[in-house]
């Protein structure tokens, strides 16, 4: 049998059952604040108008609800690259430190990162207990005693982290502590994301409504320039009749007149082309024949085909000779009129390789592609046609 000293008084079986009763009372009513947290949480989550005013009320529930001294949300930001503390709450004794926690370079924050973005969780009682490095130093110059870090992801991209710090005592988080604490991590993150996306959807619906309104009004005004334009286009119309109308009273006056000029010209060209063959051409003819001198007489040729070539003009018919320039006309004369090349060149004081040319150049001009022909009896021949 057991002694009296071995067994428990009905006193002390009494207290132990109060304390296991306390204890669990108070487990009981600790997990009633955390599923009321994830609750509220939850319900500011439904409608957002501000994110950093909803991030502040929720690291302030979680601080109330979980009896610990500090709560903290770091963002990440992808364009600089750095992290800064953008929500935070702490108990009544203790300073806020957010204000100094700003933009610190990922790089500086390698460990926890490191592990962070993995979606591991930093768990630690004692802050003594962490590798040294930047983050170990900022927490010990914070007297931060125990330390709970969540990793928080929007959309499988890093968003930031969720901490948990105590100063006054060390804390040990249960699995249960951590399961809860992880979905309000999870709640939190969820929540932005809708907000994002909801944000956005309004951005985008607003940007449509002003396109259809844009377009709304670009096609009124373009209905508006088309009446305007139709109006015009029929005014035109009108013009061009009325101008139609005036252009063929004009073209038939026009027609009128030139029939009239017509007339008047053929009778005025028949009068030059006789008075030329009749009377100027006959009398060139005999001051040619007069001419002592075959240069001058080579000039007198000249006027004649000019003269000639006048009158065909006149009569609407080509000189022989219209093609040669003047220098050609007048040595085809010297050559008609029996001059030779060296007698040519010497008169006109040029060499005789150009009296040459020229006379190459006649031949080409006058179709002459025969050169056995004889330049001097084609040009005779062709004299003898102007002269008819």
């Amino acid at each position: 049998m057991r002694g009296e000293t071995d067994l428990l008084s009905h006193a002390e079986i009494t207290h132990l059952a109060r304390q296991i009763q306390e204890i669990s009372w108070r487990a009981f009513k600790r997990r009633l604040l955390c599923e009321k947290m994830l609750v509220d949480i939850s319900t500011s989550a439904i409608h957002i108008d501000c994110v950093e005013d909803f991030l502040d009320e929720c690291v302030k529930k979680m601080g109330q609800a979980l009896e610990v001294e500090g709560v903290f949300i770091w963002e990440y930001d992808p364009e600089t690259n750095t992290m800064s503390n953008t929500a935070e709450w702490v108990s009544e004794k203790y300073p806020p430190y957010r204000d100094k926690l700003q933009n610190i370079p990922v790089e500086e924050l390698g460990w926890s990162l490191g592990i962070l973005q993995k979606n591991d969780v930093i768990n630690y009682e004692d802050v003594q207990d962490i590798p040294e490095c930047l983050e170990k130093e900022i927490m010990k110059s914070m007297n931060i005693k125990s330390i709970l870090i969540f990793p928080m992801f929007i959309k499988s991209n890093f968003f930031g982290v969720l901490g948990f710090e105590t100063y006054a005592y060390y804390r040990a988080w249960k699995e249960e502590d951590i399961y809860i604490l992880r979905t309000a991590s999870q709640i939190i993150t969820k929540s932005i994301e809708s907000y994002h996306a909801e944000k956005a959807l309004e951005k985008a619906n607003k940007e449509l409504e002003r396109r259809v309104k844009a377009r709304t009004a670009k096609l009124y005004y373009a209905k508006k320039e088309l009446e305007r334009k139709q109006l015009e286009l029929i005014e035109h119309r009108e013009e061009l009749l009325k101008l139609n109308k005036s252009l063929i009273e004009a073209n038939d006056a026009l027609s009128l007149v030139s029939r009239n000029f017509e007339k008047g010209r053929e009778e005025i060209l028949k009068r030059a082309t006789k008075i030329i063959s009749f009377k100027i051409l006959p009398l060139l003819e005999q001051m040619r024949k007069k001419a002592q001198k075959k240069e001058f007489a080579a000039d007198l040729d000249i006027l004649v085909s000019y003269i000639d070539e006048l009158s065909g003009g006149l009569l609407k018919k080509e000189s022989t000779f219209s093609l040669l320039s003047n220098t050609e006309a007048k040595i085809s004369a010297m050559i008609k009129n029996g001059l030779t090349t060296q007698q040519i060149a010497r008169q006109l004081n040029i060499s005789v390789e150009t009296v040459k040319t020229h006379r190459r150049n006649i031949r080409k001009k006058l179709g002459i592609q025969n050169k056995k022909k004889n330049l001097r009896s084609y040009l005779l021949l062709k004299w003898r046609e102007i002269l008819r």
